[in-house]
């Protein structure tokens, strides 16, 4: 298990492939996609793997899966930086490729 202190620029990347998942589903139900997982884990797999890296995070499916199961809070999105690092981010470390 990999375990990472909260920062404004994980907790931002975690929120934006939460936002793009909730679109992915908006597309699926107007019919422009089949796949709503298959997008994002298109999207995932699309970042950089270096700013992945830097954030700490990698492709491989338990990081989408922890990155997508992972609950942002109102006392996490209202805290300053300095103040994020309270918060803890994990995901099970693992070889398989998203």
């Amino acid at each position: 298990m990999k375990t990472l202190p909260l920062n404004l620029h994980l907790l931002l990347f975690i929120e934006a492939v939460q936002a793009r998942y909730r679109l992915a589903i908006l597309e699926e139900q107007l019919g422009f996609t089949r796949d709503r997982y298959a997008d994002l884990k298109a999207y995932f797999s699309g970042v950089d793997k270096d700013r992945l890296a830097a954030l700490g995070l990698c492709t491989s499916r338990y990081c989408l899966e922890a990155v997508m199961n992972f609950q942002v809070t109102e006392d996490m999105r209202a805290a300053t930086p300095d103040m994020l690092e309270q918060y803890r981010f994990s995901y099970p470390q693992g070889n398989q490729p998203n």
